[in-house]
């Protein structure tokens, strides 16, 4: 499983060419999060910081087992997505930011629907909407996991309208 997920990482780095030298490992950890990414806090008052992509260990890993390494991309995709906007804060701003995002909502679902954007614009918009797709098909994940994805992210018809629109505007 790792090997799929540290595959899927070093595919999606390639759509984050600033995030090429940064220090970001894999940690297996119980979590309420299928996966998302932190900077490490001995970093966070660093230049260079480091980050980890904490991988659930509960329930919802045998449902990462289910996935191709092209979805678990567009999920990689949207945390990396996450790590550029925390490269761009200073360190008092990630700490106030994060308690933002954790208790408003309205910033929980503005911050995570501009990843989804910023994803797709990356060119892993295809990759995250098959993750989404087999996320909300699958038997592993929990109606409440599901329900909170609805209400915070992007729909598989909302990225694909991004999508649209992404390539009309390359093409312009």
């Amino acid at each position: 499983m790792k090997t799929k997920i540290s595959k899927a990482l070093k595919a999606a780095l390639k759509h984050y060419p600033e995030l090429k030298d940064t220090n970001i490992t894999l940690k297996e950890k119980n979590s309420k999060y299928i996966m998302h990414i932190l900077p490490i806090f001995s970093s966070v008052f660093k230049r260079k910081r480091k980050y980890q992509i904490i991988i659930t260990k509960n329930q919802n890993k045998e449902f990462l087992n289910h996935l191709t390494q092209k979805e678990i991309e567009g999920w990689i995709g949207h945390e990396l997505a996450h790590a550029l906007e925390y490269q761009a804060m200073p360190a008092a701003q990630i700490i106030g930011f994060g308690l933002e995002y954790s208790f408003n909502p309205k910033i929980h679902k503005k911050t995570e629907r501009r990843i989804d954007a910023k994803t797709i614009k990356r060119g892993l918009g295809k990759e995250l909407k098959q993750g989404v797709i087999a996320t909300f098909n699958s038997n592993d994940i929990s109606k409440k996991y599901k329900d909170r994805l609805k209400k915070y992210y992007l729909s598989p018809k909302e990225i694909q309208k991004k999508l649209d629109k992404f390539k009309s505007n390359r093409r312009s």
